[in-house]
């Protein structure tokens, strides 16, 4: 719990575990210029104060980080609820946590790990589409220029109506097979239609998703 200057007036011996502390240590310290890190001290103070003065709901959680003794930040997930005094004034807010650092780390990581996949498949140069419910759900650029159709016109149809209208029969038919579990060529060729009529043979590689 803090008072309204952001003084620490209650923590309990997990949150003093946490920072790295003893409990006595904690009490009556500034939460902001003693455990926040000092880039983001400017931030959370604001947001102390607007909560302080009723200018900002307090959110059910509120993310952020924190400076522990050995200097080490971890994020909190904090759950907060405003203290009042017998005027009904604000006279504090008490706050519990929750460590996420770990969970946050992983999420970064997929991120960064996502964010290299889009790069991947984007400069590909084959083209790698989703299809989903019988239509195209994404497809990379060179998706469009093998086919010469907009990314809007590929979403807007089924799939099936890209593909030469002697070979539609099979690849809709494997498609649902896969779709089933069933065995079908991963592998196999077959012919599209380019906007401006001409005939291409393709060569498709299909994984179930």
């Amino acid at each position: 719990a803090q008072d309204v200057d952001g003084n620490i007036t209650l923590i309990n011996k997990r949150g003093a575990i946490l920072l790295g502390y003893e409990k006595d240590e904690l009490i009556g310290k500034n939460w902001i210029n003693n455990f926040i890190p000092v880039t983001k001290r400017v931030q959370i103070e604001a947001v102390f104060n607007m909560f302080m003065s009723g200018a900002m709901p307090i959110p059910e959680v509120y993310e952020n980080d924190i400076l522990t003794k050995d200097n080490q930040e971890i994020t909190i997930a904090w759950h907060n609820s405003l203290l009042y005094n017998e005027n009904g004034n604000i006279s504090g807010i008490l706050s519990s946590g929750e460590d996420i650092t770990e969970n946050r780390q992983i999420q970064e990581a997929l991120e960064e790990s996502e964010e290299k996949y889009r790069l991947l498949v984007e400069n590909a140069n084959e083209a790698i589409l989703v299809v989903q419910n019988g239509f195209i759900k994404y497809a990379n650029s060179r998706t469009s220029t093998m086919i010469e159709y907009s990314e809007d016109e590929l979403f807007s149809a089924p799939f099936d109506n890209f593909i030469h209208p002697e070979d539609r029969l099979l690849v809709v038919d494997r498609h649902l097979r896969r779709l089933r579990g069933d065995f079908v060529p991963e592998v196999y060729n077959f012919r599209l239609v380019t906007k401006s009529g001409e005939i291409k043979w393709i060569e498709l590689n299909g994984i179930k998703v």
